[in-house]
C-alpha cells in the first residue's frame, strides 16, 4: 500500500510538473523574442547601432480614444527614413528639424494634427522635418542628428525632451528606476567616450537569469506606478521609494551626462545652427535636473508647455490634453504645444509674426519664452 507521504509527494509532483513545463515554455518563448534584445512591433524595428528606430514606410489607420473618451480618426505614417515629416532638401526656406521621443512619434495622432504639422501649416515660410521614436533618450537623439544633419542642414534644431531622458541617459540610473525605463538594447555614452549597449531592466537580480521573472517584475513595477492616483494640475514625482542619497548622486551624474550629450549635438551642428529644447511635463526631481543640464550646456529651454497644460487641467479637474495613458498629448495637447512653440521658433528664425508685415524683423537672440535661469521655479517638463 502506498503511504500517505508518498501520495502527497506524488500529488505535488503531478501538480508541479505541468506548471514547470508551462513556465519553461514561457521562459523559452521570452528568450526567443528577447534574443533580438527588444520585441519588435508595428511602429519600430531593431537597429544594431541605435537599439531601435521607427519602422520605415509605416502607415497605420484607425480610431483613437483619449483620456476624456474623445474618439478621433487618425492616419499615422512614417517615411522611408522613419520620419513622421520629411521636408524638401532643395528648399531655400529656413529649415527646422524637430526631434524627440514618443511625444513626437505621436502614436495614434493623425499626420495633420501633430504639433510639428500644425507649425508647418502656420509657418509656410519655413521647411519642417520631424523625427520621434518611443523610448529614445538624448544620446539616441544625438545619433539621429549625426545621421541626418548634413542632409537636412537645419537652421534650427528643436529637441523635445522628457524628464525620463535623465534616466535614459545614464545606465546606472535606468537600472535603478526600471519603472521609468524602456526595456531594450539602449546605447549609452560612457565616460571614456565609447558607446555601450545595455539592457538595463534585464540585468537586475534574478532578471539577469530568468526572462520570465524579469517580465513579471517589470509588469508589476509598472502596474504599481500606473496605479498611483495622479491628480490633474499637480506635479508628478518619481523615485520617492528609493534611497534618496543614492538617487540624488545618480541624478547628479545623469545631469552632467545629459549636458555632455547636448554639447556634442551643438558641436555636430556647428555655430550656424540654433539648438533649442522644450520639455513636456515635470516629474521631480528629474525635471529640475533636466533644466540644469540645459543651463550647463547653454541650451535655451522652453518651459511654458507643462505649466500651461497643468494649470488648465487643474482648473477643469480632468486630463483635457492627454491620451489614455495620461501622459502623452491628444489632439488638443498637440495644438497647445504648437501654439506655445510658434512664437519662439519665429523669433529664432527672425520671421515676422502672422499679424506683422511680411518683412522679417530682428529679435533678441534668446526669446523671452525660453528660460535662461534654472531658478525660474519648479516647472513641469
Amino acid at each position: 500500500m502506498i503511504s500517505r507521504r508518498k501520495r502527497i509527494a506524488f500529488t505535488v509532483i503531478t501538480l508541479c510538473f505541468p506548471l514547470t513545463i508551462l513556465m519553461l515554455a514561457f521562459e523559452i518563448t521570452l528568450r526567443f523574442k528577447q534574443s533580438k534584445a527588444i520585441s519588435t512591433e508595428s511602429r519600430r524595428i531593431l537597429d544594431q547601432e541605435i537599439g531601435w528606430r521607427p519602422r520605415p514606410n509605416l502607415a497605420r489607420e484607425g480610431l483613437s480614444k483619449d483620456a476624456i473618451n474623445q474618439v478621433s480618426q487618425f492616419r499615422m505614417t512614417q517615411d522611408a527614413h522613419g520620419f513622421r515629416q520629411w521636408g524638401d532638401t532643395t528648399t531655400l526656406k529656413p529649415r527646422i528639424l524637430v526631434i524627440g521621443d514618443s511625444y513626437t512619434q505621436a502614436d495614434d495622432i493623425d499626420d495633420s494634427k501633430t504639433y510639428y504639422a500644425l507649425l508647418a501649416q502656420r509657418m509656410p515660410e519655413a521647411e519642417f522635418w520631424a523625427f520621434g521614436c518611443s523610448g529614445y533618450g538624448t544620446f539616441q537623439q544625438s545619433m539621429i542628428v549625426a545621421q541626418y544633419a548634413s542632409e537636412i542642414r537645419p537652421n534650427v534644431v528643436l529637441i523635445q525632451m522628457s524628464s525620463n531622458d535623465l534616466v535614459n541617459n545614464l545606465k546606472e540610473l535606468e537600472a535603478a528606476t526600471p519603472f521609468a525605463s524602456t526595456p531594450g538594447p539602449r546605447p549609452y555614452l560612457m565616460d571614456n567616450g565609447t558607446t555601450e549597449h545595455y539592457f538595463a531592466t534585464r540585468h537586475r537580480g534574478l532578471s539577469a537569469y530568468s526572462k520570465l521573472f524579469g517580465s513579471l517584475s517589470d509588469r508589476f513595477e509598472k502596474f504599481v506606478k500606473n496605479s498611483e492616483n495622479w491628480v490633474p494640475g499637480e506635479n508628478r514625482k518619481i523615485g520617492t521609494e528609493l534611497n534618496q542619497e543614492s538617487l540624488n548622486q545618480l541624478i547628479k551624474k545623469a545631469t552632467i551626462k545629459t549636458a555632455t550629450i547636448l554639447n556634442s549635438i551643438k558641436t555636430r551642428l556647428g555655430p550656424d545652427t540654433r539648438l533649442i529644447a522644450f520639455y513636456d511635463e515635470d516629474v521631480q526631481p528629474l525635471g529640475q535636473a533636466l533644466q540644469q543640464a540645459c543651463l550647463d550646456a547653454q541650451i535655451p529651454l522652453i518651459q511654458s508647455i507643462g505649466p500651461k497644460m497643468m494649470k488648465e487641467e487643474g482648473r477643469l479637474g480632468y486630463y483635457h490634453y492627454r491620451t489614455r495613458d495620461l501622459w502623452h498629448w491628444n489632439n488638443d495637447g498637440h495644438k497647445l504645444v504648437a501654439d506655445l512653440l510658434e512664437t519662439p521658433l519665429r523669433q529664432a528664425l527672425e520671421l515676422a509674426s502672422p499679424d506683422q508685415e511680411s518683412t522679417p524683423k530682428a529679435v533678441p537672440p534668446i526669446p523671452p519664452a525660453i528660460a535662461r535661469d534654472s531658478k525660474a521655479g519648479d516647472q513641469p517638463r
